[in-house]
């Protein structure tokens, strides 16, 4: 193992990924992070799988070799992760293609000579830049390839495109927020409860801060469900059990946006209508504003039973919403079922009572044609004709 600090080393810049950081240490010296760490550890390689989660869960050894060879405080390195200790399965909040706000890239090369990563960029919850108000961005400007990575260009870390090989700083690529607005207030609420904050905003309706991932989790698996606004992703019971787990992090950041936005609005209207709304009914949506009580509407009764589990872990306000949206929804869908039962007795009376009007119709037709053919072959015959078609007596 290599011993003593490392002569040239880089702080942290503000906000940066571990993983970034130790990169742009390696590219003082031309290497790669897993060459960097494996001549920290005397030559022993480290698996790619450990270096991912270096962002997200502790790893002693190498945060101790790392705080040797940099002079850091083992503190301000723990420091660098987005997500603190506590967060509900950090990995699973991972997202695996990197998405980049291309202003932030921009100006990090005029400030500091190279760019580098956000630890939050990683976060499948964090689909826009709140500095530049644009949503995160995963194609190279130039060939609009998907993949790209840092990586060293003559002694600092660039982002560079995997497909065209060049920097992806230049100009263009910015994706403006626009609708919805709900998304910058409940992706900084869930970034900063991953922070470690304890206290929530009425945003949540009173949902306990260790219940915000799994709500917005829960949310999430809902209306990713196939055929729903085009985000339904699940095709086997396996896939959806990945969904709900992983959720947004397996989205592009612009459909994670729509998404996250959509969960926003859920959460807006139900606070709104907590303070504003008919609870007793449980009118939890604004006019056309296709809510809460829409959602609820879409599920099928063993879903909606599985939604009232969920919210049990909401916090009591919450699950107070799901349980009266849902039991008004089932009084509803009994009320539908019980006007379709009567449309439908309704139905076959007037075509019992339409079939026999049609042959009452048809036998009278009939009794009126044959006394028409009565009468004509009378009037043929003659009035002095008897039955037998001989006249006078006999």
């Amino acid at each position: 193992m290599t011993q003593g600090p490392m002569p040239v080393v880089p702080r942290p810049l503000p906000g940066e990924a571990i993983r970034s950081w130790v990169s742009r240490s390696g590219t003082r010296y031309g290497l790669t992070t897993s060459e960097l760490l494996a001549l920290l550890r005397g030559g022993i390689g480290v698996e790619h799988s450990r270096l991912w989660a270096l962002d997200w869960q502790e790893d002693v050894e190498l945060e101790a070799l790392l705080t040797r060879a940099s002079r850091l405080d083992a503190g301000r390195i723990e420091a660098l992760r987005a997500l603190a200790d506590g967060w509900p399965d950090p990995a699973d909040w991972h997202r695996w293609t990197l998405a980049w706000c291309p202003a932030c890239v921009r100006e990090d090369l005029v400030q500091y000579g190279e760019s580098y990563e956000r630890a939050a960029w990683r976060l499948g919850f964090y689909v826009v830049c709140p500095k530049h108000h644009a949503t995160l961005v995963t194609a190279c400007p130039g060939c609009s390839s998907h993949g790209a990575r840092f990586g060293p260009c003559a002694g600092r870390q660039r982002l560079l495109c995997d497909c065209c090989r060049e920097p992806v700083e230049a100009a263009g690529g910015d994706v403006p927020l626009g609708r919805p607005m709900a998304v910058p207030a409940v992706q900084a609420e869930l970034l900063r409860l991953a922070s470690g904050a304890v206290g929530v905003s009425p945003l949540w309706a009173g949902t306990p801060a260790g219940g915000c991932a799994t709500l917005v989790r829960d949310f999430a698996a809902l209306l990713l469900r196939p055929g729903w606004n085009g985000w339904g992703l699940a095709r086997s019971k396996e896939e959806a059990d990945r969904i709900h787990r992983r959720g947004l992090a397996d989205l592009q950041p612009l459909a994670a946006r729509d998404l996250l936005g959509r969960i926003g609005a859920i959460l807006a209207t139900v606070a709104f209508w907590e303070g504003h709304g008919d609870q007793q009914s449980g009118q939890w949506d604004q006019p056309g504003d296709g809510g809460f009580s829409s959602l609820v509407h879409r599920l099928s009764a063993d879903e909606q039973d599985s939604l009232r589990a969920s919210a049990a872990g909401w916090g009591p306000r919450l699950a107070h919403v799901v349980e009266v949206t849902v039991l008004r929804d089932q009084v509803e869908r009994r009320c539908a079922a019980a006007a379709g039962n009567l449309a439908r007795q309704e139905a076959a009376w007037a075509r019992q009572a339409a079939n026999r009007y049609v042959m009452e119709a048809r036998r009278r037709i009939a009794a009126r044609a044959a006394r028409r053919a009565a009468a004509v072959l009378l009037q043929r015959r003659g009035p002095s004709q008897g039955p037998t078609g001989f006249s006078g007596p006999i």
